[in-house]
């Protein structure tokens, strides 16, 4: 897709997808005004004003889309999930390589610096010995609100306790 067109900023995978790779996200005025105009107008011109949503994440919709644009956010990272995350895997493995990381299918056998596990406490036998082999696991926030603000915070959504 080269434009996302939508009503609100929703953290589906299609509109992560558009961020990850800095595609313009925008209303359907965008459509209407294009259609008027009788040519496809610059759609960085129209993307969707969400002030809600942009406050309640912490982020400029604008700036992430620019900074995804020029630099991928996981360009450097090799991620994998466990099967009960939400979004499920299948749908995260779209979202890391939109935003330019690759796809883990399987966890490593050996932890390494650009690995990153996405799990949670459904599946707890996995998560437990991830963290145990020493492997960076964190929470879907890392990858959910780390692609709206175009940030990895690697402390805030760390999973680094064992769950019984």
């Amino acid at each position: 897709m080269t434009v996302l067109v939508t009503d609100k900023i929703r953290r589906t995978a299609k509109l992560l997808c558009a961020l990850g790779r800095g595609i313009p996200i925008v209303s359907s005025s965008w459509i209407t005004q294009s259609k008027s105009a009788k040519t496809v107008l610059d759609p960085t011109h129209h993307l969707i004003e969400d002030t809600e949503t942009e406050r309640k994440y912490g982020f400029s919709l604008r700036k992430s889309i620019q900074t995804a644009s020029k630099t991928p956010l996981l360009q450097t990272y090799k991620v994998h999930a466990t099967k009960c995350c939400l979004p499920p895997p299948d749908q995260l493995k779209e979202i890391v390589e939109c935003a330019g990381g690759s796809w883990l299918k399987q966890m490593p056998k050996k932890k390494a610096d650009d690995v990153v596990i996405i799990s949670c406490r459904e599946d707890k036998d996995v998560l437990n010995k991830a963290i145990k082999a020493g492997f960076n696991v964190q929470d879907k926030e890392f990858l959910l609100t780390g692609l709206l603000k175009q940030q990895l915070n690697f402390k805030l959504y760390a999973l680094s306790t064992v769950f019984d």
